[in-house]
């Protein structure tokens, strides 16, 4: 199946030329024109569907990051200069893209304000499943306010309604882990040296006695299910470079089971790879005409001269190609292996 077929979905019959459509000339295409973007959301993809692919055919991974902020900048400085780019060197080297997730650059002012965090942390967290790194010293952490929850939030996890009180740190570790124990596979947890909070002071120790046993009721539930589920936990690290390392080895181990080196795929793969990675970061932020997907749906479900699409810089002509990539695979049936 050649590049363009792989894309779009589309399975070529038998008894018609691998290409038809590409010896026609170019005057011949039909022509739909791109404009800007309307309010009106045009259909998505199901991103749960997306989720569910063998990861083996999704040559991309992110690596979500979940701890306290205050205590734990010198473990995320640690793993920013001692763990992702080596595991990014290692990713590359299978032909695979890593992104780690630390929000401590992911929330803007705007979105904080109008009461976002929350729902960004559990979003990004489903986005990066099944990759979870859960790091827990002595404090609890910042305890979201009912204004946090939401209606829109608790429709969309219902399971989150009666947990008001929780910081946003269990918060991420029920969703990630605990609440999916399914993810066992590439979850890893760190549980660190209480001696370091000592020694450290304030900012690295309990909030108060009521926080400080929440915070030894989540360590106990994350020890249950690790032992339960086969989990990797790691207790008493004693310091931050210790943690990049373990860090960097767990995650080195499963990436590497996932993604054999003999099995890399051949260039064709690798280029359907690459254009499938570029096209889901762009289908994840748009909103199209649905008039446009209409036409778009009806040409890659028959078997059509070519179709192009037509649009000033910065018109989202890519990014309604890469809607047009993802639906053709939906209405033909075909999934990443089809691509």
């Amino acid at each position: 199946m050649n590049l363009f077929n792989r894309h779009f979905g589309r399975k070529p019959k038998s008894q018609e030329p691998a290409e038809p459509g590409f010896r026609q000339e170019k005057q011949l295409a039909q022509e739909i024109p791109v404009s800007e973007v309307s309010a009106k959301p045009a259909p998505q993809p199901n991103n749960d569907k997306q989720n569910s692919k063998d990861p083996q055919l999704k040559r991309s991974i992110r690596v979500f990051v979940s701890s306290t902020f205050r205590d734990m900048t010198e473990e995320r400085d640690a793993l920013m200069t001692h763990c992702w780019p080596e595991l990014r060197r290692f990713c590359r080297e299978r032909h695979v893209e890593l992104t780690e997730v630390d929000l401590r650059w992911g929330i803007s002012e705007e979105q904080s304000t109008r009461k976002e965090t929350l729902k960004l942390c559990l979003d990004e967290i489903r986005a990066c499943r099944p990759f979870f790194i859960g790091l827990l010293g002595e404090r609890y952490g910042w305890v979201p306010g009912e204004e946090a929850f939401t209606a829109d939030l608790k429709e969309e996890q219902p399971w989150i309604k009666e947990l008001q009180g929780k910081s946003v740190t269990e918060l991420e570790i029920l969703h990630g882990v605990l609440n999916n124990p399914e993810m066992a596979g590439r979850s890893f947890f760190f549980f660190r040296d209480k001696a370091y909070a000592q020694e450290k002071g304030a900012d690295y120790i309990a909030e108060n006695t009521a926080d400080a046993e929440k915070q030894k009721a989540l360590k106990g539930k994350i020890r249950l299910t690790c032992k339960e589920k086969s989990i990797p936990l790691n207790e008493n690290y004693p310091d931050p470079h210790t943690l990049a390392h373990l860090a960097l080895e767990q995650l080195k181990e499963a990436i590497g089971n996932q993604f054999p080196l003999e099995e890399i795929p051949d260039p064709l793969d690798r280029e359907a790879n690459e254009h499938e990675a570029f096209a889901e970061v762009r289908r994840k932020t748009y909103i199209g005409r649905p008039e446009y997907f209409q036409s778009l749906d009806k040409h890659v479900s028959g078997n059509d001269k070519p179709l192009l699409l037509l649009g000033d810089s910065g018109s989202f002509s890519i990014t309604s190609s890469s809607f047009a990539m993802e639906r053709g695979r939906t209405l033909n049936g075909t999934g990443a292996k089809d691509r």
